[in-house]
């Protein structure tokens, strides 16, 4: 009777050489001189952007990209750098509606108040609220006191 022979998956199978993941290294002086012929590369380096996905500063230029040695991303070096404008950002209510200061809006949930036994009620209306920028986009003064609350749970009226 002939015998069978059951491959071992971890054996190599062939003569080929073993791939092994390569590390992302930092380039030679020479291709980071072409961005500034006469800076060290010390400047060089202090001149990259962190990794806007995982903010890190371990990141090098790669082409026309900058790569993050840590996550991988790669992202083009002539991106403009975002605006952090309040007159663009447009600030929502629960049914989509845009917000503008002095809106007035209502309560479409309870809401807990944070290291406090005040319960803001479903409905409670807010005469004039004020956009600020922030998690909680909205300022507003009602009976209970000053709050900063999220458009999300806010219905405008």
């Amino acid at each position: 009777m002939p015998k069978y022979v059951v491959p071992d998956p971890k054996r190599r199978r062939g003569n080929g050489p073993v791939h092994k993941p390569r590390l992302p290294t930092l380039p030679p002086l020479g291709i980071l001189a072409r961005f500034s012929p006469s800076a060290s590369r010390k400047e060089i380096m202090s001149n990259i952007p962190p990794c806007p996905q995982c903010t890190l500063e371990n990141t090098y230029p790669d082409g026309a990209n900058y790569v993050c040695a840590d996550c991988g991303y790669e992202w083009p070096m002539a991106e403009a750098a975002p605006t952090d404008d309040e007159d663009e950002a447009v600030v929502k209510d629960a049914n989509g509606n845009v917000l503008q200061n002095g809106d007035s809006v209502v309560l479409i949930k309870d809401l807990k108040v944070k290291g406090s036994s005040i319960t803001l009620k479903v409905g409670s209306k807010v005469k004039s609220i004020r956009l600020v920028g922030g998690d909680h986009e909205v300022d507003c003064k009602m009976d209970a006191g000053n709050f900063m609350l999220k458009a999300c749970y806010l219905k405008k009226v």
